[in-house]
């Protein structure tokens, strides 16, 4: 199979490079490809790419829910504690074609470690849909719209951290917010941004007083 792989962020990447670590494919430019990958990419699909070729898109949440920008900051923040890694057909709309693969995807720990299991479950997945799709065994479903939810791309002013916030909403807040995204920030007395880019949250053994 001769696949094309589009992405810019660096979990993206990773994936590409474990699948050609596999030497199961061929790599090409999009006009060759049996099937485009649009992994870590942000950008809207042009019709004469997605109308022509198979194209898949990995989104980290359990679409039909979270569809749009910044899903991973948006469930996390919302106080989400599992999500899914979910594969789909690119169409004219935003996040809502068929699905080829869910499978879920906790939340927990740092977005390095989300991401280290969005890379893992990702290569997984890629592997078993391009065997699928190869063998002619692959099973698309539809998604329900019944159940979608729409978010936009946070933009970076969003990222000011509100101290009234309860600690562990503001634990939520500061880790979804670590780099690569806009990190979260307190303005200071001075006017100057302090960025928080590391968080803890006290856990109730360490609430225990020991005499």
């Amino acid at each position: 199979m001769k696949v094309a792989c589009f992405g810019y962020r660096d979990w993206a990447t990773k994936i590409f490079n474990n699948l050609k670590a596999t030497k199961q494919f061929t790599f090409t430019d999009v006009n060759e490809a049996d099937v485009v990958l649009f992994y870590g990419w942000s950008s809207m699909i042009p019709p004469e790419t997605y109308l022509n070729k198979l194209c898949l898109i990995l989104h980290p949440s359990p679409l039909p829910k979270y569809r749009g920008g910044s899903p991973l900051q948006h469930q996390i923040i919302n106080g989400e504690k599992m999500s899914a890694v979910t594969i789909f057909k690119a169409t004219g709309e935003m996040d809502a074609g068929p699905i080829y693969s869910q499978v879920p995807l906790s939340l927990e720990g740092s977005l390095d470690e989300i991401f280290d299991r969005i890379i893992d479950i990702g290569t997984k997945e890629t592997i078993r849909i391009l065997a699928n799709i190869d063998y002619n065994q692959a099973r698309p479903w539809s998604q329900d719209e019944s159940k979608a939810t729409l978010y936009k791309r946070r933009k970076p002013e969003e990222s000011e951290i509100d101290l009234s916030k309860p600690a562990e909403e503001l634990y939520n807040f500061i880790r979804a917010l670590t780099t690569p995204y806009p990190n979260a920030f307190i303005r200071c007395s001075d006017g100057k941004k302090l960025y928080i880019t590391g968080v803890h949250l006290e856990s109730p053994e360490e609430l225990i007083k020991v005499p």
